[in-house]
């Protein structure tokens, strides 16, 4: 089967590469073929798997006659899109383009740009993937019933050969800032006021952010191994990579206690939930969920009891093998392939 896939900035070290190139990954792994046209994007590197095929439109939007030249040469049964239309406008539709053609479309759309002026464009995907039951949710408050819930994860062999970086023998929280986000998503500052609450001789806090240096994800991926505790405090997530990632190398995470990050870390299981204030944003269409400083306090002080803190990390890796096991859940991306 020839599979389509439209992508926004493929190759570079941001999560929208990563959630294309685990679905790449995947149907090359099953035998198709993936011919990409992508909006900007990196350099062309073997940190990333490579689709079949790769085409570059160096502007915003794909202009109409290069998309349908591309169909008409690669001529996909299925075309993926990630984050399509949802940071800028067209004037024509490429679902529609695809529809007529017969060519099934499948979508990935981030929580943050779900806007409601949108909600019709949404309905002609034949497929969307939800990788949280709450986006689902949300999208059948909404009316759009092509939402299918498909657990996410990661393929187990990313994970068997990570760098051992040393941090030192105290313990150890990491606060993975990426570039701060709109409307201060990541909440650095928060995490650094209750962290001063908290801090002895015992802790340490480590911060990464990209504007400072752009981390490759096998960097990431020492710098999480390497920790006993990740705070990601992001106000909202469509999925959360960074918990999955941790927890798949057995480090516990302290998130805010909403969905859907709350959906992911099971408080006191694989991780800490901790309490928020819940409000509307004008810039970001989804809730914005603000960790209480107190709070994220509190859960930094119970990660310092070695006796919890063995326990969360025990149960961090097995709550990945069970639920974030991407060897079992591609399963389901599969069959909305042939569906």
């Amino acid at each position: 089967m020839k599979i389509g896939f439209v992508s926004n900035l493929y190759y570079t070290y941001k999560g929208h590469s990563y959630v294309t190139e685990l679905l790449l990954k995947t149907v090359l792994e099953d035998g198709h073929e993936a011919h990409m046209y992508r909006i900007r994007g990196g350099r062309t590197s073997d940190e990333f798997v490579h689709p079949t095929s790769l085409r570059t439109c160096k502007d915003l939007i794909i202009p109409k006659k290069d998309f349908v030249a591309w169909l008409d040469e690669v001529q996909p049964e299925v075309c993926v899109f990630n984050e399509y239309a949802q940071w800028w406008d067209e004037d024509h539709d490429k679902l529609d383009i695809c529809r007529e053609r017969g060519i099934k479309t499948i979508g990935y759309l981030v929580q943050e740009r779900l806007v409601e002026d949108k909600n019709e464009h949404y309905k002609k995907y034949t497929h969307i993937i939800s990788p949280t039951k709450y986006q689902q949710k949300m999208f059948i408050k909404k009316s759009i019933y092509n939402s299918i819930y498909i657990p996410w994860g990661d393929y187990n062999d990313v994970y068997e050969n990570v760098a051992n970086v040393k941090f030192g023998d105290k313990i150890t929280f990491l606060h993975i800032a990426g570039s701060g986000g709109a409307d201060n998503r990541k909440n650095t500052e928060k995490v650094i006021e209750a962290f001063k609450q908290v801090q002895d001789d015992t802790v340490d806090l480590k911060i990464t952010h990209l504007q400072s240096k752009p981390l490759t994800r096998k960097e990431i991926l020492g710098f999480t191994k390497a920790a006993d505790v990740i705070i990601n405090t992001s106000k909202w997530e469509t999925i959360g990579l960074n918990t999955i990632e941790a927890n798949k190398l057995g480090v516990p995470v302290i998130v805010a206690d909403a969905p859907p990050m709350n959906e992911l870390v099971q408080n006191r299981v694989n991780g800490l939930t901790v309490e928020c204030e819940t409000k509307k944003s004008d810039i970001v269409s989804c809730p914005v969920n603000d960790v209480e400083v107190d709070e994220l306090a509190k859960a930094i002080q119970i990660c310092k009891n070695d006796v919890v803190l063995t326990m969360l990390k025990k149960n961090a890796k097995t709550y990945a093998d069970k639920y974030f096991d991407w060897d079992k859940n591609k399963a389901f991306f599969l069959e909305l392939l042939v569906t």
